[in-house]
């Protein structure tokens, strides 16, 4: 069979290498110049030592991400291991509010002054009422009916804003996602076994190195980048491609692992679509501001209380996080959401902007729906993190493995893959 893939972030990339070498006559689209999708690494030069910074995708652990850590053991990518220490700090004084420290001396002694020990006794009691979500797989609840089952102060100073930091929007937004979602990456931890401490797994040379590799693995698949598809047409039983100079491709199979808004233009070409694509024009997104920078501002005073993840409150009480990517290294290299700021940080690198779905209650309800359909009827897949659980590289990753288990379910990378899930 012809197949096409649009799309190279990490669900069109583990397709078209769970594919490969398969007898199938595969090409992979993919819009930008680039594959990866929010998968990207920039090298930052900073007192004299290189620092990778990942600008989208970057931390995972083994309770969230058991396939996706599979894949990188498949391709030889290892991850460097650390714990994950982050604080919840004001803007305005640069004074930590809660810590879940490290053994660095400094930086425990800011998280044993008597109040904040307070909220972290608290903060484990959040963690605790948030677990059976998860156990019980139950997306309906919102944030707001959450907090609501916390100590009132102890919800609007600390729980509130530290969800938006984690879901990279406002306070007012974040009432409405599912709180399952936003608890996610604290819950799973807690229910394998651990507690305050909190893994966090960097893949080897930056995400740009897992799909360097993925992309020099494929010996079959055909890969254009810098190829946008426009639209999508039928004709004569086969899938017209149309590219952006009017070029034509034709194909048997097609696998959309594009985001929501993408897959539903493409798809709004062709007959009997109408009631998929209603489906999902009912996930909305939203867009996030990243700074890679070297502004301390950014950070708590004093220095020895900086943590891998810093969430500031502002004077207006939104939150958003700054990542210390030279920890390692030792320098002040960050990453920073900048999305609500006034203002830009100093000495700043580079920008960047990206698209994620707003996971309420409803884009549960949507994606249950589009669960229960046939995808693949008529040889048109979708594929795609939106899918899948949390938008995550794991849901992407499990997207393609549905999509590959019936297009060609002998596929040893796929069978690979299948031990970890």
């Amino acid at each position: 069979m012809r197949i096409a893939i649009v799309g190279a972030g990490i669900t069109g990339l583990a397709t078209a290498w769970m594919l490969d070498g398969t007898g199938h006559e595969v090409v992979l689209f993919e819009e930008n110049a680039i594959a990866g999708g929010h998968a990207h690494t920039l090298t930052v030069r900073r007192g004299g030592v290189d620092v990778q910074v990942d600008t989208a995708f970057s931390n995972l652990t083994s309770a969230t991400h058991p396939v996706f850590k599979g894949l990188l053991a498949r391709l030889k990518i290892g991850c460097e291991r650390s714990l994950a220490t982050f604080a919840l700090c004001s803007r305005v004084d640069r004074r930590n509010l809660m810590v879940v420290p490290s053994t660095r001396p400094a930086h425990l002694a800011s998280a044993l002054r008597p109040s904040i020990l307070q909220r972290l006794v608290a903060f484990g009691r959040a963690i605790d009422i948030a677990v059976p979500l998860e156990v019980n797989g139950d997306w309906t609840m919102p944030v707001r009916d959450y907090l609501a089952q916390l100590p009132t102060a102890f919800a609007s100073r600390v729980m509130h804003p530290l969800l938006a930091a984690i879901l990279g929007t406002s306070r007012e937004e974040a009432m409405n996602f599912s709180a399952r979602a936003a608890m996610k990456f604290l819950v799973c931890p807690r229910i394998e076994g651990t507690h305050l401490s909190l893994e966090a797994l960097r893949v080897d040379g930056g995400a740009s190195a897992y799909v360097n590799t993925l992309l020099e693995s494929l010996r079959t698949v055909t890969v254009r980048l810098g190829s946008e598809i426009k639209a999508i047409r039928k004709d004569a039983g086969r899938f017209l491609l149309l590219g952006r100079e009017g070029e034509q491709h034709a194909f048997d199979q097609v696998v959309i692992a594009a985001p929501a808004y993408k897959a539903q233009k493409l798809l709004s070409s062709l007959p009997d679509t109408e009631s998929l694509c209603r489906l999902l024009r009912r996930i909305e997104y939203y867009e996030t501001a990243i700074a890679v920078h070297a502004d301390h501002a950014y950070m708590p005073e004093p220095r020895g209380a900086w943590s891998y993840v810093n969430m500031s409150v502002d004077d207006r009480g939104e939150c958003e996080k700054t990542f210390w990517c030279g920890m390692r290294e030792g320098v002040g290299v960050f990453r920073s959401w900048v999305t609500l700021g006034s203002s830009v940080p100093q000495d700043l690198y580079a920008m960047y902007r990206y698209f994620h779905p707003r996971m309420t209650p409803e884009y549960y309800r949507v994606q249950a729906r589009l669960a229960a359909l046939d995808s693949g009827s008529g040889g048109l897949w979708l594929a795609g993190s939106y899918l899948e659980d949390v938008d995550t590289h794991e849901s992407g990753l499990r997207s393609a493995m549905k999509v590959v288990s019936r297009l060609h379910p002998e596929s040893s990378n796929l069978r690979a893959l299948q031990r970890f899930a």
